[in-house]
Formats: C-alpha cells, structure tokens, sequence
C-alpha cells in the first residue's frame, strides 16, 4: 500500500513523466494530445511505467527541444507539478535551467490565451447557430 498524497509519492511519479515522455521525444515519438486521461500508469517494482491511449494523434517525427516543451503545455496540472515535470526534463535534455522554463511558462500561458479565445469565439458564433439549427431556440 502506498499513499498517493505523499509528496516523495507524487514527486517520484512526475519525474518519472517526464522522462517517459523524454524518451518518447528521443525516439521521434509525439503525443499531439498529451493530457492526463491519455497517459497510463502502470506502478512496477522500480518506479512507474507509463502508457498512451488515442493513439490517432500520434507523429513519428524529429522533435526539436522546443516542441518538446510545447508539448507539456497541454498537461492540466498545478503550477508545482508543472515546475516538477518540465525541470525533470529540462534536466534530462541538458538544455539550460532558467532559459527553458521561461520558455515553457511562455509556450502555457500563449496556449491558455489561445484556448479561452476559441471559447469565445464559440460562444458567440457557433453556439446561438447551432442553438438555432437543432430548435434549442426559444
């Protein structure tokens, strides 16, 4: 039995993320779609394995440092578990500390930027006229 809230617990399992998702990086694997409901984790004697589903947004292509850390901004996490997951990798790519988390904290907050947009974009565009299409009209 282990405690999921022990900090050693979940710091352990995010570093472990992070290099899982290195070693998929390493391998020209990327995860278009890289949030948690699409990662699975597997608890083994030495640590953690890891698992990815809807595999459809799966690209087998080189993936330069940059994207690599893009790719984390789609992780719904606190900003803790975040500075863990990425400085684990940031660690793991050689690449310099303090650069590349400003480049990450960059990269998330254009995302979510981008993200509350779109839903406002939706809200007042496709909502009323899909409201309208389906008789959901008053």
């Amino acid at each position: 039995y282990y405690d999921v809230y022990e900090p050693s617990f979940k710091e352990s399992l995010l570093r472990h993320l992070a290099a899982f998702v290195f070693r998929l990086h390493r391998l020209h694997i990327y995860h278009e779609d890289l949030s948690l409901g699409n990662i699975l984790v597997i608890r083994t004697p030495k640590g953690y394995d890891f698992a990815l589903v809807d595999l459809n947004r799966i690209k087998f292509r080189e993936v330069p440092f940059a994207k690599g850390l893009k790719n984390f901004a789609t992780l719904k996490m606190t900003r803790d578990d975040l500075n863990t997951v990425i400085s684990e990798y940031i660690s793991l790519s050689g690449e310099p500390l303090e650069l590349s988390m400003e480049m990450f904290w960059k990269f998330s907050q254009r995302k979510s930027m981008i993200r509350r947009f779109r839903r406002k974009v939706r809200r007042y565009t496709l909502t009323p006229l899909e409201n309208f299409l389906y008789g959901q009209h008053a």
